[in-house]
């Protein structure tokens, strides 16, 4: 079973997803980044999630996420949105420092239903 990483969905609106299926994913893109890169809490989230995905690494990971690319992959129900991110490592007995632009893909679902806006990682086991 698949559990969104924002837990309740992102409010959307009508007009939103009208837009969408109009194909507008400059649209698309910026409701995206209104609500996971400029919001505070959403933001928080996403960064420790990719910060977790990263932590093998060492080097206390910070993750900042910098833009995204999102585009519909199913009649404008399902689409993947692709995450740029900085992440900095900090190795601080031997003052070395990394700082790396990354990508990470996450599966997004609209409910136009509910309004909501879905958002999953696929974490392979």
């Amino acid at each position: 079973m698949k559990t969104s990483i924002i837990q309740n969905g992102i409010s959307i609106f009508n007009k939103d997803y009208q837009t969408f299926k109009n194909g507008n994913s400059k649209d698309l893109n910026n409701l995206m980044t209104k609500n996971f890169i400029d919001n505070p809490e959403n933001n928080k989230i996403i960064s420790q999630i990719l910060v977790d995905l990263n932590d093998k690494d060492g080097g206390g990971p910070i993750a900042n996420l910098k833009t995204l690319e999102a585009h519909f992959i199913d009649d404008f129900k399902k689409g993947k949105v692709n995450f740029a991110y900085e992440l900095k490592l900090e190795w601080g007995c031997s003052a070395i420092k990394k700082d790396l632009i990354k990508h990470e893909i996450f599966d997004f679902e609209l409910d136009n239903e509910k309004q909501l806006l879905f958002l999953f990682l696929f974490i392979p086991s």
